[in-house]
């Protein structure tokens, strides 16, 4: 009876929450070139404000959160942490060399959640291309709203969570099914393999792996996102400009059910959304923005152009300064608001409706400065799932275990490479072996601690694909393959 009575009360307790976080998102930080600029979406019309901010560049790296009352708490654009007063509370977060060479930096490559059950703590989550594309790390920076009088503070600052070969940009979070904890989705570079995070109170845990999808040997993820309903996840591969449908399970974090379709004609991209009903994707393509029925049984066919450049540039007289279409992304009134390169952003106002009766009006709002890229939000105002068996929290109080990761860099290699290992709670040492395609073993290595990296000579190997496997005395860890060039 009494543990009953506790799951009741757990599961009113995560309603509420879901509730409360309705306006996480209802502050919008923009800007660069000397001013920052705000969207205030608390009342019926969007209100727009401005800061000066001269050292503070919110490029393609932007997010931020606010409090249960819509009030903003802190924005970052990946290397310094702003309070609400506009002050830095942390800087000097590992953003690698995409900060001095910006060709290494990509779209969206952080986020900011609430850590769960801790009260005003928050959770910044960020990438970094530590070498010219590989290897990717990915970070969390610990936020304590309650430290300073309410003005923040840093508790736990570049804490790792994966080092390898790994995809960067385009950060997106979901709610569990359970109404509490975050899936992450990151992807492997030169593989069709996800590593799953989940994000509890706990901390920011690896909880599987999964291989679907397309072989992802390019650069880059040009936009992702998950439904609002929590249904589905998409993302724009760079790997032949295709559109990626998965359905997604957020009680398991697995992903089912692939659909992909080419963008033809595709010129640029940065960034898809998804209207608040969960049955429209935009995805911009440099001079129009396409719209696609997620819910149509052929969704390549149901594609239809609906806005196209119209010769609007920015500064005037600059011909080459074209205001088209990036970056997009839902809103709390439910309109998209897409940036065009300038100060200007267009807004589809019906975002739920097929066709051209989704209407959108182009550079219809004037920022006082440059906005390229909105912040970066999940769907705070998703709940648990009911009725779907893991829509309670029935282990009350046990911890969630890290299960770890491997992960060989750079993949393929021409002669050195390296490991970086995190190995499952309660593993202290594993091992390392690498064999041909015809099974005969190339290498061995110990891998002597529970978190490490160490060099792989391959000089003296032929050209080909390998495979390796980490195991220790009680069965195997990872699997993967090892290309050599």
């Amino acid at each position: 009876m009494k543990i009953g009575l506790l799951l009741y009360f757990l599961g009113v307790c995560l309603f509420l929450s879901a509730q409360n976080d309705n306006k996480r998102d209802h502050i919008w930080v923009l800007g660069e070139q000397n001013f920052t600029s705000i969207m205030d979406f608390n009342n019926i019309q969007v209100r727009l404000d401005s800061v000066d901010n001269p050292y503070f560049n919110l490029f393609h790296s932007n997010a931020s959160i606010s409090d249960t009352n819509g009030n903003l708490l802190m924005y970052s654009n990946g290397r310094f942490i702003n309070n609400y007063y506009h002050q830095i509370i942390a800087n000097d977060l590992n953003t690698g060399i995409w900060q001095s060479d910006p060709i290494y930096g990509n779209w969206q490559p952080m986020l900011i959640l609430p850590f769960p059950d801790k009260i005003n703590q928050y959770l910044v989550i960020y990438c970094a291309v530590l070498q010219p594309f590989q290897p990717v790390a990915y970070y969390y920076t610990v936020v304590d709203m309650n430290l300073n009088n309410g003005q923040g503070g840093v508790t736990d600052k570049n804490h790792e969570i994966l080092n390898g070969s790994f995809m960067h940009g385009c950060l997106k979070a979901c709610r569990h099914a359970n109404g509490r904890d975050w899936w992450i989705l990151i992807h492997e570079f030169n593989s069709n393999r996800f590593i799953k995070l989940l994000v509890s109170p706990s901390g920011i845990m690896v909880r599987g792996e999964q291989e679907i999808g397309v072989l992802e040997t390019v650069e880059g993820i040009w936009g992702s996102d998950f439904t609002p309903d929590g249904s589905k996840y998409v993302y724009f591969s760079n790997q032949g400009q295709t559109i990626c449908v998965f359905d997604f399970n957020r009680c398991d974090g697995i992903l089912s059910n692939l659909r992909l379709f080419p963008i033809t004609n595709f010129e640029f991209n940065l960034g898809i959304s998804i209207s608040s009903n969960s049955q429209f994707l935009y995805v911009p393509n440099s001079l129009e923005v396409l719209q696609f029925d997620l819910l149509s049984q052929n969704i390549e066919s149901s594609k239809e152009v609906v806005a196209i450049y119209d010769g609007f540039v920015y500064p005037p007289n600059c011909s080459n300064c074209k205001i088209g279409f990036n970056s997009p992304q839902l809103a709390p009134d439910n309109k998209i608001y897409l940036t065009g390169g300038g100060k200007y952003l267009h807004t589809i106002n019906n975002p739920n409706l097929k066709g051209s009766l989704c209407n959108i009006e182009l550079h219809n709002i004037e920022l006082r400065n440059v906005g390229r890229t909105p912040p970066n939000f999940p769907n705070f105002r998703l709940g648990a799932l009911s009725g779907s068996g893991c829509d309670t929290l029935t282990s009350v109080g046990e911890p969630i275990k890290d299960i770890g990761y491997a992960s060989i860099y750079p993949n393929p290699a021409r002669s050195d490479a390296a490991i970086s290992w995190r190995l499952p709670s309660g593993v202290s040492a594993a091992t390392l072996q690498i064999t041909g395609s015809l099974g005969q073993m190339v290498c061995t290595e110990i891998l002597p601690a529970p978190k490490g990296k160490i060099s792989l000579p391959l000089a003296h190997l032929p050209k080909g694909m390998y495979f390796y496997r980490i195991f220790h005395s009680e069965g195997q860890l990872y699997s993967g393959k090892l290309w050599k060039e």
